[in-house]
C-alpha cells in the first residue's frame, strides 16, 4: 500500500469509525439518563433502534471506503472512473465532490507530467548543449593554447629578425661611410689627376719652347761652322799668298796658321753642338710622347675616376636608402613583436576565459542532469 493510499485510509477510516462512536457515546449518555429517571424499557428500546441503525451506517460506511479504496487505487493507476451509485452508503453526498477533487487532480497530474516531460526533454538538451559547449570550449581552449604558442614563436622570430635587421644597419652605416670616404677619396684623386693634367701641360709648353730655343741654337752653331768654313778658306788662302811672299810672308803665315786651326776648332766644335742639340732634341721629342701618354693615362684616370665617382655616388644614395628601408623594416619588426606579444596575452587571457567556460559548461551539464534525474523522480 502506497503512501498516499495509506493517509486516504486513515482518513475514511477516521471518517467512519469517529462518527459511529461519537453516535454510541451520545447514546449510551441517552440510554444512561433515561435509566437514572426511571424509564429503563424506554432506554432498552432506544438503545436497541441505535445499535441496529449504528451497525447499518457503519456497514454503509465500510462500503463507502472499499469503494473509496477502489477509486483511489484507480486513481494511482492512472485511470479516473466514477463512483458506482447503486450501492452508495450514508457517504454517498461526497461522491460528486471526491469525482470533481479526483477529476482535477487528474489534470493537475496531467499537466505536471506534460510539465515534467518538458523539463526533463529540456534539462536533456541542456545537458547536451552544455556537453556541446564544453567539447567546443575545450577544443577553442586548444586550438587558443597552440595559437599563443605560435604567437610567441613568431614574436621570438620576430625579436630576432630585429637584431638581424639592427646588425645590418650598422654594417650598411659603415659601408655607406667606407663608400663616402672612397668617394671623397676619388674626388681628391680626380683633383690630383687634374692638377698632374695641368703640370704635365705646363711642363709639355715648356719643353715646346725649349725646342723652339733649342732650334735658334742649331741655327747659330750652324752659322758658326759656316764661319769657320770661311775662316778656314780665308787662313788657307792667307797661306798661300804668305808662301808666295817668301821670307817677308813667314809671319803672316804662322797667324794665318793659327786662325786656321782656331777655325777648325770652331767648325769641331759647331759640329759638336750640333749632335748634342740634335740628341737633346730627340730625347725632348720622346719626352713629349711619354708626355702626351701620361696626358692620355691622366684623362683616361680623371674619366674613370668620375665614373668611379658616380658610382659611388649612386651607391652611397643606394646605402642610404637601404638604411632607411631597414630602419623602417626594424621598426615596422618591433611594432610587431610588441602586436604579436600583446596578442599572445590576449590569447592566454581567452584560453583562460575558454577553460572558464568550459568549467562552466561542465557545471551546467551536471545541474542539467540533476534537474532531469529530480524530473524522473518527481514524476514516478
Amino acid at each position: 500500500m502506497g503512501d498516499k493510499e495509506f493517509r486516504m485510509h486513515r482518513y475514511l477510516r477516521s471518517l467512519g469509525v469517529n462518527r459511529a462512536a461519537y453516535g454510541q457515546l451520545l447514546t449510551l449518555f441517552l440510554c444512561f439518563g433515561l435509566a437514572v429517571f426511571g424509564y429503563e424499557q424506554q432506554a432498552f428500546v432506544i438503545l436497541f433502534v441505535v445499535s441496529t441503525l449504528a451497525w447499518k451506517v457503519l456497514d454503509g460506511i465500510r462500503h463507502d471506503q472499499q469503494e473509496f479504496f477502489k477509486q483511489g487505487a484507480a486513481f494511482e493507476a492512472g485511470e479516473c472512473n466514477e463512483f458506482d451509485s447503486s450501492s452508495a452508503g450514508p457517504l454517498e453526498p461526497l461522491y460528486p465532490i471526491i469525482d470533481d477533487l479526483m477529476r482535477m487532480a487528474k489534470r493537475r497530474q496531467t499537466a505536471v507530467q506534460a510539465v515534467a516531460d518538458e523539463m526533463g526533454f529540456s534539462a536533456k538538451e541542456l545537458a547536451g548543449n552544455a556537453r556541446e559547449v564544453a567539447s567546443h570550449c575545450q577544443r577553442q581552449a586548444d586550438a587558443t593554447t597552440n595559437s599563443a604558442s605560435a604567437a610567441t614563436e613568431i614574436s621570438q622570430s620576430l625579436d630576432d629578425v630585429s637584431q638581424r635587421l639592427e646588425i645590418t644597419s650598422k654594417v650598411i652605416v659603415k659601408g655607406s661611410a667606407l663608400s663616402k670616404q672612397g668617394r671623397d677619396d676619388l674626388v681628391h684623386a680626380q683633383r690630383q689627376a687634374t692638377i698632374v693634367n695641368q703640370q704635365v701641360d705646363i711642363t709639355s709648353t715648356s719643353l715646346e719652347a725649349l725646342d723652339r730655343k733649342l732650334e735658334a741654337v742649331i741655327s747659330m752653331s750652324r752659322f758658326i761652322q759656316d764661319i769657320a768654313e770661311q775662316t778656314n778658306l780665308l787662313a788657307l788662302n792667307a797661306a798661300i799668298e804668305a808662301a808666295r811672299a817668301g821670307e817677308h810672308g813667314r809671319g803672316f803665315s804662322v797667324v794665318a796658321e793659327e786662325v786656321r786651326a782656331l777655325a777648325k776648332r770652331s767648325h769641331d766644335s759647331a759640329h759638336a753642338i750640333n749632335q748634342q742639340v740634335s740628341e737633346i732634341t730627340d730625347s725632348m721629342s720622346e719626352l713629349v710622347q711619354q708626355m702626351l701618354l701620361v696626358v692620355k693615362s691622366t684623362d683616361d684616370c680623371q674619366s674613370s675616376v668620375a665614373d668611379a665617382t658616380s658610382s659611388l655616388e649612386q651607391i652611397v644614395i643606394a646605402m642610404d636608402e637601404m638604411t632607411d628601408q631597414v630602419s623602417g623594416i626594424a621598426s615596422a619588426s618591433e611594432q610587431q613583436v610588441v602586436a604579436t606579444q600583446e596578442i599572445s596575452k590576449s590569447m592566454e587571457q581567452v584560453a583562460i576565459t575558454a577553460d572558464r567556460n568550459a568549467y562552466m559548461a561542465k557545471q551546467s551539464a551536471n545541474v542539467a542532469q540533476h534537474l532531469k534525474n529530480l524530473t524522473q523522480q518527481a514524476v514516478h
